[in-house]
């Protein structure tokens, strides 16, 4: 039991060493201690998450990639940490991070949801062009267009463009004909 508890231990340590270095954005110290307490517990799949966005961070996508993938395949269901953290960062307004997160889980997953996110952290930012890009494309796979059709509204209004936003509120409106507040907007 001894040796258990020493093993936690030194992970732990290691895992706590690496995430202080993350969080002050030193990610190639942080990639080393990531390492670290990966050699001591290799089915972490927190540490392979922080070290695959270490890589993320540093702009080495190929790495990242690899790491996160070999994460979500010791848990498939982590791939909902990303619309988790993405969607908490966005209700603190830490919209660049928010931007960022949804990207790296992007890497790994083609989830309609996580575009949505992605796409409306993009509008929240001012990218509007990319974000009206994003949600055109998924108009063309997801089954309840109502939702696109209204950020896609709200996205031209912001581009001032009246025509297009009136548009995609009046197709949100035939979707939802009872809900009043869709063209009050």
């Amino acid at each position: 039991m001894g040796l258990f508890s020493s093993k936690d231990e030194k992970f732990q340590k290691a895992f706590t060493a690496a995430m202080d270095l993350y969080n002050q954005k030193k990610y190639n110290e942080a990639i080393v201690e990531f390492k670290k307490s990966l050699s001591i517990k290799d089915d972490s799949v927190e540490a392979l998450y922080y070290l695959g966005s270490s890589h993320f961070r540093k702009q080495d996508r190929e790495n990242a990639k690899f790491i996160l993938e070999k994460a979500i395949k010791l848990e498939p269901q982590y791939i909902q940490f990303f619309e988790k953290e993405g969607m908490e960062l966005l209700n603190n307004g830490d919209y660049e991070e928010a931007k960022i997160v949804f990207e790296e889980g992007l890497l790994v997953s083609d989830s309609t949801q996580l575009k949505r996110l992605y796409a409306n952290a993009l509008s929240i930012t001012g990218e509007l062009d990319k974000a009206i890009e994003i949600f055109n494309q998924l108009l063309n796979v997801v089954q309840d267009k109502k939702e696109i059709f209204l950020d896609l509204a709200f996205c031209y209004t912001e581009v001032a463009d009246k025509v297009k936003a009136l548009d995609f509120f009046s197709k949100a409106h035939k979707l939802d004909p009872a809900n009043t507040n869709i063209l009050n907007n």
